[in-house]
C-alpha cells in the first residue's frame, strides 16, 4: 500500500497515526507459510490443568477473553505461527520464539537488572565451553536434567542437530548467514558433550549470538521427535525445553503455554501464560485499561498515557535503546563478494539513474557526487528533535550514528553528526540538479514494532515535504520486504532500526557487507570493508572499535544512511503483576519470573 503523508507533524503529537493493512504475507517471501498449521493444539492436560474453553478463542476486536486461573496476558501486535524447526523460523518468527518462554538457547548471562548486560555464566544448558588454541573449535559441556516437554532428556545429540538445522542449506533461520559464515558443522562426541567445527577464526561476538539475550538465538529441539514425525510435521512438534510448554498455539490469534513443574531453571510463579495479538495500538491500550491484558508496549509517545489509565501501573525499560535510520538502499558499490571470489557488480537493484537520485555510480565520479548531496540534502531535512518530540514523545535522543556510536562514546568524532537546516538542504538540492526536490518513496514497515516505530518515518516523510518533495509511504510487511533485501533487489529509502550502542566492539556493517543473507540495500566498496574482515580474527575490544569507526567514517562521508533517533522502548506493567525480572532485551521476555497477585 503507497499513500501520501497527509496528517500534520504537529497534529501528530495529539492523535494515534495509525499504518495499517499488512500483507503478513504468509506465504511471501521467507515465511513457511505452506508448511505451517495455522492452529495446533496439544493433547488436553490432566483435567485438574486443563485449559478454559476461552482460551482458544480468537480475540475480539476490542476485548480479551478472561481467564480464571492465575494467567499472564500479553498483548502483541503479533503471534507467529508455531514453527519449532530452526530453518523453517524466519526472522519474525524466530524473534517471538526466542522470548516466548517455550524455547531455550545454549548459554545464558547472569541476570542484571535491564538495561544492563549480566556476565558470561555457565548458568545455561551449557555449563562450560573451551575454544581450542587453534580458534578452530568450541566444546560445550551439556547439562544434565534439562527435560523437553515430552519428558526425554536433552543431550548433546540435540544440541547438534539443531545448530545444524539451523546453518543447514536453504535455512530461512533468522541469523542463518551470520552463523553460517563461520560455524561449518557441530558433532555430539558423547551425551555431554558437543564441539563445533568453524570455518574461520573464530567470530569474537560468538558467545552473544547464542545467549538466551539474543532475539535470534537457535532453539534447543529434539532430534528423535523431529527425526520420527519427519520435517514438515516436526515444525509444528511442540516440543521443547522451556519453562513453559505448548497448550495451543493459533498463529495470528494468541499461543497458551502452562507452566512447567520442576523445570531446572525455576518453576514458574504462574499457571499459564497467554500471548494475544491485538495489531491495532488503540485496542492493545484499551484492553490495558480495563485490565484484559496485564503488559503492552505502547507507542513511545503514548507510554504515560497508557501507564496513567490504571493507576498503580510501572513501566519498564528492557535495553539501552537502538535508533531509526533511514537507509537509502540500492547503493551496492561492492566489486566482489569476497568469500566465495564472487564478482557481484552491478546487483539487480542497482539503478543509478533519474528515478533514484539517491543512488551514486561509483564509476562516474560527476554522478556519484550528486546523489551524495542528495543523501546530505535528505538527511539535513531531518530535525532529529522535532522527531523524538513528535514520534516518541520525547523519550529518546537525535542519533546520529547507524553503527551506535554517540557522542562521548570511545571512538566518536563530530563530523558525523549532520545538523538540521531545511533552507540548506534546499539549496543543496537545487545544485545537484533538483529544485523542487523529487518524487520519492519511503518504505516504512509497520509489523515490528520491536524494530521500526512507524511514526518516525511518518514525520520524516512530512519533512521531506517541507522542502518540496513528493513523498509517497510504502506499507508492507516486513517479512514482505526481506526477499528483496536477500536478493539485493532493493533501491528505495527505507526505515530500519540501527546497530546496538551496547556492542561497540560487535560486528557492525555486517548488513553493508556482500553475503548470502540479509542486507541493507547496500554493499560497501571491498577495500572500505575491509577492517569488517579484520575484525573478525581480532579480538581485543579496543582494535576492534577503532576499525568500527574507519568504517563509519565512509559510511557517513557518503551519506549512505541518515540516522535520526535513538529510542528507548518500554513495556507497561498492570499493578496485578507483583514482581517481574526480565533480561536485557527490547523484546518481552522471562514470563517465568513473574508473580501476580
Amino acid at each position: 500500500m503507497i499513500h501520501k503523508p497527509r496528517i500534520s507533524i504537529w497534529l501528530l503529537t495529539l492523535a494515534v497515526t495509525a499504518i495499517a493493512a499488512f500483507a503478513f504475507a504468509c506465504g511471501g517471501g521467507d515465511e513457511p507459510a505452506d508448511t505451517v498449521a495455522d492452529t495446533v493444539v496439544v493433547p488436553a492436560a490432566p483435567a485438574d490443568t486443563a485449559v478454559p474453553a476461552t482460551a482458544t478463542a480468537k480475540p475480539a476486536a476490542t476485548t480479551v477473553p478472561k481467564t480464571e486461573t492465575k494467567t499472564l496476558v500479553v498483548g502483541l501486535t503479533k503471534v507467529d505461527p508455531p514453527i519449532f524447526l530452526p530453518s523453517e523460523s524466519a526472522y519474525s518468527s524466530a524473534v517471538f520464539n526466542a522470548h516466548s518462554g517455550v524455547f531455550e538457547s545454549l548459554l545464558r548471562y547472569e541476570h542484571a537488572d535491564p538495561p544492563k548486560l549480566g556476565a558470561r555464566s555457565g548458568e545455561g544448558i551449557a555449563t562450560s565451553w573451551e575454544v581450542n588454541s587453534a580458534g578452530d573449535q568450541i566444546t560445550f559441556k551439556i547439562r544434565s536434567g534439562v527435560m523437553f516437554h515430552d519428558g526425554s532428556e536433552l543431550t548433546a545429540e540435540d544440541v547438534a542437530y539443531s545448530m545444524n538445522d539451523a546453518i543447514r542449506e536453504g535455512s530461512k533461520f533468522g541469523r542463518a548467514g551470520e552463523l553460517g559464515r563461520y560455524m561449518d558443522r557441530w558433532e555430539a562426541t558423547d551425551d555431554r558433550t558437543a564441539v563445533a567445527y568453524l570455518k574461520e577464526v573464530l567470530d569474537p561476538n560468538w558467545w552473544n549470538l547464542q545467549a538466551h539475550t539474543n532475539a535470534n538465538f537457535v532453539p534447543l529441539i529434539s532430534k528423535a521427535v523431529s527425526e520420527k514425525l519427519g520435517r514438515e510435521a516436526a515444525i509444528t512438534s511442540m516440543v521443547a525445553t522451556g519453562p513453559f510448554k505448548v497448550v495451543s498455539w493459533t498463529g495470528g490469534e494468541e499461543l497458551v503455554a502452562e507452566a512447567v513443574e520442576s523445570h531446572w531453571l525455576t518453576t514458574p510463579k504462574i499457571d499459564r501464560v497467554r500471548y494475544v495479538e491485538l495489531p491495532e495500538e488503540a485496542t492493545r491500550r484499551a484492553a490495558f485499561a480495563t485490565g484484559e491484558i496485564h503488559i503492552m508496549r505502547p507507542s513511545l509517545k503514548f507510554i504515560q498515557a497508557t501507564q496513567d489509565s490504571i493507576p498503580g501501573s510501572t513501566r519498564v525499560q528492557l535495553d539501552n535503546g537502538t535508533g531509526q535510520s533511514v537507509i537509502f538502499s540500492g547503493n551496492y558499490w561492492a566489486e566482489k563478494w569476497v568469500e566465495e571470489n564472487e564478482t557481484i557488480f552491478p546487483r539487480d537493484g542497482f539503478h543509478p539513474d533519474a528515478d533514484h537520485p539517491w543512488i551514486g555510480d561509483p564509476n562516474d565520479p560527476e554522478q556519484a557526487a550528486k546523489a551524495l548531496n542528495v543523501r546530505l540534502a535528505l538527511t539535513m531535512a531531518i530535525d532529529r528533535e522535532l522527531v523524538n518530540d513528535v514520534a516518541i514523545g520525547g523519550l529518546g535522543a537525535p542519533a546520529y550514528t547507524n553503527s551506535g556510536f554517540l557522542p562521548g562514546d570511545p571512538g566518536w568524532k563530530d563530523e558525523w553528526r549532520v545538523d538540521y537546516d531545511a533552507q540548506k538542504a534546499q539549496d543543496i538540492l537545487k545544485d545537484a540538479g533538483y529544485p523542487g526536490c523529487f518524487t520519492i518513496q519511503i518504505q516504512i514497515a509497520s509489523d515490528l514494532p520491536a524494530l521500526i516505530t512507524p511514526e518516525v518515518g511518518q514525520v520524516i516523510a512530512q519533512m521531506w515535504e517541507q522542502i518540496g518533495c513528493n513523498v509517497e509511504i510504502e506499507q508492507l510487511a516486513y517479512s514482505a520486504n526481506r526477499p528483496g533485501l536477500v536478493a539485493r533487489t532493493m533501491d528505495r529509502p527505507w526505515l530500519m532500526q540501527s546497530e546496538s550502542s551496547t556492542f561497540l566492539y560487535d560486528s557492525k556493517f555486517h548488513s553493508m557487507i556482500p553475503s548470502a543473507g540479509f542486507n541493507y540495500g547496500i554493499e560497501l566498496p571491498n577495500d572500505v570493508s575491509q577492517p569488517w574482515y579484520d575484525n573478525r580474527t581480532i579480538l581485543e575490544e579496543s582494535e576492534r572499535i577503532a576499525n568500527n569507526a574507519k568504517v563509519e567514517d565512509y559510511v557517513s562521508s557518503n551519506r549512505l544512511i541518515a540516522p535520526v533517533v535513538q529510542r528507548i522502548l518500554y513495556w507497561v506493567v498492570n499493578p496485578d503483576v507483583t514482581s517481574w525480572q526480565p533480561r536485557f532485551g527490547g523484546q518481552f521476555n522471562s514470563p517465568e519470573t513473574v508473580e501476580m497477585k
